[in-house]
């Protein structure tokens, strides 16, 4: 959708979305729309599919994958320049993390070819985002127990944080990422924990190199979630007056709250 200024309500965008096969008729799921340049991105349908729109979600064409729902989980996407990163877990527990070349309006790949990237082995840890750092040549991938960074503009990445497949005590699904405004070395990330299912929150002021677990200050932590549940941190956000704003829910999606964060010494 759209939000239009002159009537303060929203406008569906997903007109073009719509697609039958065989008689069904549905609408194609999104998970994530990134605006980069004029052109929107976004991931319908799941399964590799990666599509553009330079019309505000009008029309949209399949850059990767096809026009129809896949059964892999959603591509996680990012725009750096002329390339886009994806990520994701196609076929299911088979993760990857490619490179491609855009082609010069943004609309298609250039070619079908990876572009080299440097990565440690993924096993089945499925990617959960991918962001870069404005302003600086970092760029982050969060993956199932772990996560990657990227000094070099996502060319070659590391593990910054890494947790054992199993026997681990704490196993972070990292679905957030908030780098500060004016503060590129401070940033803060959140999601659960898959061994507790609890939530999941830290922090790092020295770019990403380290980081401090801080899960322990969301409410109730460390009181096993009812039967089925998992706490989660849903969004970070850092508001026009620099306050960092965390929403997380308690009871799958139907109890969460609205908190603020204060780093210390930040």
């Amino acid at each position: 959708c759209t939000l239009m200024a002159s009537s303060n309500g929203f406008v569906p965008r997903d007109q073009d979305l719509r697609v039958c096969t065989g008689g069904f008729c549905e609408t194609l799921s999104m998970q994530d729309v990134k605006l980069h340049g004029k052109r929107l991105y976004s991931n319908p349908g799941a399964g590799v599919n990666l599509f553009t729109s330079n019309n505000g979600g009008n029309t949209w064409t399949v850059i990767r994958g096809q026009k129809a729902s896949m059964v892999c989980t959603p591509t996680k996407f990012h725009v750096i320049g002329d390339r886009v990163l994806v990520g994701g877990e196609c076929p299911l527990d088979m993760a990857f993390v490619e490179a491609y070349q855009l082609s010069a309006d943004g609309s298609a790949l250039a070619s079908e070819a990876r572009l080299a990237l440097n990565l440690p082995a993924l096993e089945n840890r499925n990617v959960q985002f991918i962001e870069s750092v404005a302003d600086t040549r970092r760029v982050f991938i969060g993956v199932e127990g772990g996560l990657l960074r990227s000094e070099d503009n996502g060319v070659s990445f590391k593990f910054v944080i890494q947790q054992p497949l199993s026997g681990s005590k704490n196993y972070p699904y990292i679905t957030s990422f908030l780098p500060l405004k004016g503060k590129p070395d401070t940033m803060v990330i959140g999601g659960f924990d898959k061994a507790t299912q609890m939530a999941y929150l830290a922090w790092s002021k020295d770019g990403g190199a380290t980081w401090t677990d801080i899960s322990n200050l969301t409410p109730n932590h460390g009181k096993t979630p009812p039967a089925g549940a998992t706490v989660m941190i849903k969004s970070i956000t850092e508001d026009p007056q620099g306050r960092i704003l965390v929403t997380m829910n308690e009871l799958g999606e139907g109890q969460g709250k609205l908190m603020l964060l204060t780093l210390g010494g930040n």
